[in-house]
């Protein structure tokens, strides 16, 4: 165990008790836990025990607190959501436009494939990974295109590269999956030198741009799974 000096431990000038006097609140509380770099408080044997306190035993499961070095969670819906790309004023995606309006301010979060939660620390690593199923309406014809976007953001931000483009399957009348339905599935990894993680509120999702009658989107699901 690392020698404990308190700041204002016995035969301190002066302790937080005195015979006769009001005990000090602050120098009492500095010496049970002031994490300070030097350890000079109590706190050293609640948590900030290093390679000397081993004492060559092995650390397993049972000397780590559940949580302690990472985390995660899952979500997801079978449930159908329709999102409508009229153009009409008022709507959602009025001024979207794949090509000349990309904004991310008109794209809307996907219910099932979103989750916002509240870390202790800073994750030195966290994956993502989703997948989802879209069918999107409309026909590629000569000189129009109904395009439906879904990108990856991170507490707000669009990840660069994580987009999908969901065109509809053809112009003839038929309505199997191999024509007209896309699925989605991915993943991406915040490392160290692209961490967007930070100790807090953080939020992770799939959002959808359409210009299509109606996109439809089916099954949905995301995970987050992060480490110390």
């Amino acid at each position: 165990m690392p020698t404990i000096t308190l700041p204002y431990g016995t035969g301190g000038s002066p302790g937080p008790f005195t015979d006769g006097s009001t005990s000090d609140a602050e120098k009492v509380a500095e010496n049970l836990y002031a994490p300070n770099t030097t350890p000079d408080s109590y706190d050293v044997i609640n948590g900030q025990l290093t390679e000397p306190n081993r004492d060559s035993w092995d650390i397993t499961t049972q000397h780590i607190q559940p949580g302690a070095l990472g985390g995660g969670g899952s979500i997801g819906s079978t449930t159908s959501l329709d999102f409508f790309g009229t153009r009409s004023e008022g709507s959602p995606f009025g001024e979207w436009n794949n090509s000349g309006n990309d904004r991310d301010a008109l794209y809307r979060t996907i219910p099932g494939a979103a989750r916002t939660f509240y870390l202790d620390y800073s994750p030195g690593l966290a994956i993502v990974r989703w997948r989802m199923f879209i069918s999107n309406s409309g026909v590629q014809t000569s000189g129009s295109r109904d395009w439906t976007l879904v990108k990856l953001f991170v507490n707000g931000a669009t990840i660069a590269g994580q987009v999908r483009t969901f065109p509809p399957g053809d112009n003839s009348s038929s309505r199997d999956g191999t024509a007209w339905d896309r699925t989605w599935s991915g993943f991406h990894w915040l490392g160290a030198s692209t961490a967007r993680l930070s100790a807090g509120w953080n939020t992770v999702s799939l959002r959808i741009a359409t210009d299509a009658g109606v996109a439809r989107v089916h099954v949905k699901g995301l995970d987050v799974v992060y480490f110390k």
